[in-house]
């Protein structure tokens, strides 16, 4: 389940060669990303069917990524379900995410299972409670932007990387809320990794709710967020790479 965090998070930009750590689980709903992940893939390819989208959802996506791409820095809670279509829903995770712009992310796991997941530039490390050993990856960027990283980060070129329509909220599994909008996003490169992203937005604030990675054979990686709190100052210190004994 280590890798499959990291799928999720940055996909496609994890490099082929990765492969999880001696220390690494395989055991929660997405193990199949992982080894999707550690296997030879092939360059991305262009979609030939592409999913034209809806003019008024694909302007909606490109004011929310502009709208966090204007953030400097943000902290936000989130919790994280790994949904599977074999044994069904994973208990939830829950923490804290932290991003400094360009490329440093901090995603600190506190319930049920502390863990530390930091990413900085093309470098990657994950530190379990109650384990000695650091996963560590190396991230190939050459990728283009995507997963659920890059849909905080923000930016247009984020935005030209999907193709965005409208659907109904129960494709998200909750109601919409007033001010609430659900949209699918199909890659507009193939990807191994992931069939499509669900993001439940907000309109006036223009931010992120709620992301849903699908991947090709229906399980899913869903993620809310709460309390966005941006440019807070966060300085580089706040995401070195953990060392052996943390978090």
């Amino acid at each position: 389940m280590l890798l499959s965090i990291l799928i999720a998070l940055l996909a496609p930009m994890v490099a082929s060669s990765a492969a999880p750590s001696p220390g690494g689980r395989a055991d929660r709903p997405g193990a199949s990303a992982e080894s999707r992940a550690s296997s030879e893939t092939s360059p991305a390819a262009p979609a030939g069917d592409v999913d034209p989208g809806e003019p008024d959802a694909q302007k909606l996506l490109e004011e929310v990524l502009r709208r966090h791409a204007a953030c400097r820095d943000f902290e936000a809670r989130f919790t994280e379900t790994a949904v599977s279509r074999a044994t069904g829903e994973a208990p939830a995770e829950s923490g804290t995410v932290s991003y400094l712009r360009p490329d440093m992310w901090r995603w600190e796991y506190r319930t049920p299972e502390k863990k530390l997941v930091i990413v900085r530039g093309k470098t990657a490390a994950i530190a379990v409670a109650g384990e000695t050993e650091v996963s560590k990856y190396d991230l190939d960027q050459d990728g283009g932007a995507s997963g659920v990283s890059a849909l905080l980060a923000g930016g247009e070129a984020v935005a030209r990387s999907f193709s965005a329509r409208f659907v109904p909220p129960a494709m998200g599994g909750s109601p919409l809320k007033d001010g609430e909008a659900m949209l699918k996003l199909v890659p507009v490169t193939l990807s191994d990794q992931y069939a499509h992203v669900l993001l439940r937005v907000h309109r006036k604030s223009r931010t992120v709710l709620e992301a849903i990675v699908v991947d090709p054979g229906g399980n899913s990686l869903r993620f809310r967020f709460s309390d966005l709190r941006p440019n807070r100052g966060l300085r580089p210190s706040a995401f070195d790479l953990p060392s052996s004994g943390e978090p």
